[in-house]
């Protein structure tokens, strides 16, 4: 009996180790992503020829992104205000705009994301956006 009572109690610790050992799955992006933003900032570089732009927006208490789940982004950003539509494609791809891009990071408190179009020869034009909850 005592030896049988061993053999449970074993099985039971091993149990126990096991299951406080598994690591909790991470939400999809797609569920990760959702609610309000505020912009950090927002980098917009044009290179064609010898010709550069770049202009860099820093976020203001009053700038935000907020994700909607249906698909639906409302925006306000150096005044303007905007809603357009996104729609995540993998933990690191998301269609925003109309534009793929990538996503570089994201957490529970920061999304990094940007979109670079360099389909025309010589031309280059990336966009840059950093938020944080």
């Amino acid at each position: 009996m005592f030896r049988n009572s061993r053999k449970l109690i074993g099985v039971a610790i091993v149990a126990i180790i096991a299951f406080a050992c598994k690591k909790d799955k991470e939400a999809p992006a797609s569920e990760r992503i959702l609610g309000k933003w505020q912009l950090v900032q927002n980098v917009y570089q044009y290179q064609s020829g010898g010709f550069e732009i770049k202009d860099t927006t820093h976020g203001t208490a009053d700038d935000y992104v907020e994700f909607k789940n249906d698909g639906t982004v409302y925006t306000r950003i150096d005044g303007d205000v905007e809603t357009f539509e996104y729609k995540i494609l993998s933990n690191t791809s998301m269609v925003l705009k109309g534009d793929t891009g990538v996503i570089t990071k994201l957490t529970a408190n920061e999304l990094v994301y940007y979109y670079q179009d360099d389909k025309i020869p010589g031309t280059m034009e990336r966009i840059d956006i950093s938020l944080k909850r």
